[in-house]
């Protein structure tokens, strides 16, 4: 067990920003960080060492959000106000701060399944197989998620540039059918 607790000293970084994802809340992140840590220990006897520790962790956190998500479409807020975004900030210049909000806005956009793929494999840095396993789901399904995900991000962030520059969007299967069917 202590092995457990140092492992997990070092994986709260990739926890935080893992719950930042998913939640896009500051303070709901640090909550579901804490929740994370309380049931991995507590859950400590169902960690086999031949598992990568992290995937783990990402299973469980996951699962409490959704577990919130599902809670809160129970029991939305009684006086009907939504709760505010609470997103951190970063220093740098302004073309760093624009394109950061674009990226943000276009993670926002994409399922939850979508952006959880984003985040574990280009974010967080598991491998495909790791994230299957976490999953419960067969590698092949994964490739053809983080895809699909990947298109969606393009377009999104190709419907930001065209409003701002007037350019259209390209990268998508959409867009591609249009342009087979306008040079027909």
């Amino acid at each position: 067990m202590p092995d457990l607790r140092n492992q997990l000293l070092d994986e709260l970084p990739h926890l935080k920003r893992y719950a930042m994802a998913l939640s896009r809340s500051h303070t709901l992140s640090e909550d579901m960080v804490q929740d994370c840590v309380v049931s991995a220990i507590a859950r400590g006897h169902q960690f086999r060492d031949d598992m990568p520790l992290r995937p783990w962790l990402f299973a469980i956190l996951r699962n409490n959000f959704f577990t919130h998500i599902r809670r809160e479409k129970q029991h939305p807020l009684a006086n009907g106000e939504t709760a505010e975004r609470d997103l951190p900030t970063t220093n740098g210049d302004q073309e760093t701060q624009v394109e950061l909000s674009e990226l943000q806005s276009a993670l926002d956009h994409l399922s939850c399944n979508h952006r959880d793929l984003i985040v574990k494999i280009l974010v967080e840095g598991l491998s495909y197989d790791e994230v299957a396993q976490a999953l419960k789901v067969p590698v092949g399904t994964i490739r053809s998620r983080l895809a699909r995900a990947r298109i969606n991000m393009r377009l999104e962030l190709g419907r930001k540039t065209y409003l701002l520059e007037g350019k259209p969007p390209s990268g998508g299967r959409n867009t591609r059918r249009t342009d087979v069917q306008a040079s027909s």
